[in-house]
């Protein structure tokens, strides 16, 4: 305000007063228009914007770059949040006023609701993505202040865009294992052909096929190894997954090749007895390091099987035979001796 009496007031103040006086009511009639409030002063318009510029989802640093014609209004509008108006050159007020003439409202619509602000940042950045996937970077980032670093906005855009290439390879790699492996998971394979997948698959594939199997159990890969996985599929095809054939095949190679003529004549009842076994359970996959149970446990069923055949034949068998067999036994397992003398 004017100090001293009425009448010590020159007619060059009063007109500058009352054009300071002018402009600070043009601009806070602007600045309730733009920020839909009806504020009494521009003191508390530029509170509200400085609560604003507290809580950017876009930076101003950020803002400042993406080349918006608006730039000197945001600008502005920052002078005007964080310095008494009062304090602010005459001039620059003017220059101000003209400034927010032309952009507060646009200014103020950018900065409440800034995704199209990220959108302008993720094409000058060359970076593509689909409307969800920026609906999801939107939604993760972290509120900040105006003159946060556009370094680390740029980190944490980064970061982002790693989990969308994430997200990106663990769908695309799952659709390249159901074109090739024909069940929805790989526990499912295992457990269809009851053979762990370790065993079928290459050396060169097994790697991805484990980043695979922990991409399926909801567990998080490491995403370089999703993503080379995920190319390895696109360019090999795992022909082995469906030759059933060759699939019975390695699981004899692992097991051993005199337990073949035990599942050909008892398979189905051999794979029920394994994945009823509490030590080996119906997670064929986790069957690859437990080669001795399932031998342990063939074994067992055969001697249930063919000792019952044994007896049933003794019992038909000439008393001749029969003495020859009982010397053979004994010449083989002389340790059963005992079985006759007592």
């Amino acid at each position: 305000m004017m100090q001293g009496q009425v009448s010590t007031w020159t007619e060059a103040q009063v007109e500058e007063k009352l054009s300071e006086l002018c402009i600070e009511y043009q601009v806070v009639a602007i600045l309730n228009d733009a920020l839909t409030v009806k504020r009494k002063s521009i003191k508390l318009l530029s509170d509200d914007i400085a609560n604003m510029f507290e809580h950017m989802k876009v930076p101003g640093t950020v803002i400042e770059k993406l080349g918006y014609s608006w730039t000197p209004v945001l600008q502005a509008m920052r002078i005007i949040s964080t310095t008494q108006w009062s304090k602010i050159e005459l001039a620059d007020r003017e220059s101000y006023a003209e400034l927010l003439k032309t952009g507060a409202q646009k200014v103020w619509g950018f900065v409440s609701s800034s995704k199209p602000l990220l959108q302008r940042y993720m094409e000058s950045h060359k970076h593509n993505c689909t409307d969800d996937e920026l609906d999801g970077i939107y939604k993760s980032l972290k509120t900040v202040s105006y003159n946060s670093p556009a370094v680390d906005f740029d980190g944490r855009i980064e970061a982002q865009l790693d989990k969308v290439a994430y997200n990106r390879n663990k769908v695309r790699i799952q659709e390249l294992w159901k074109e090739q492996g024909c069940f929805d998971s790989i526990t499912l394979w295992c457990n269809n052909y009851a053979v762990p997948i370790q065993w079928v698959v290459s050396d060169e594939a097994l790697p991805h096929i484990t980043v695979l199997k922990t991409v399926q159990d909801g567990k998080i890969a490491d995403n370089t190894a999703l993503h080379n996985a995920t190319q390895f599929f696109e360019t090999h095809t795992v022909s082995a997954l469906k030759d059933k054939e060759f699939i019975a095949n390695c699981f004899i190679f692992q097991i051993g090749e005199n337990y073949r003529s035990a599942f050909k004549s008892s398979g189905p009842i051999l794979v029920s007895r394994l994945k009823t076994n509490s030590k080996l359970t119906g997670d064929v996959y986790s069957w690859a390091n437990k080669v001795g149970e399932i031998r342990k446990t063939v074994d067992a069923f055969l001697r249930d099987k063919f000792c019952g055949e044994a007896k049933a034949k003794i019992k038909s068998m000439p008393e001749a035979q029969l003495r020859d067999k009982v010397v053979q036994l004994l010449n083989e397992n002389p340790d059963l001796y005992t079985l006759f003398i007592k």
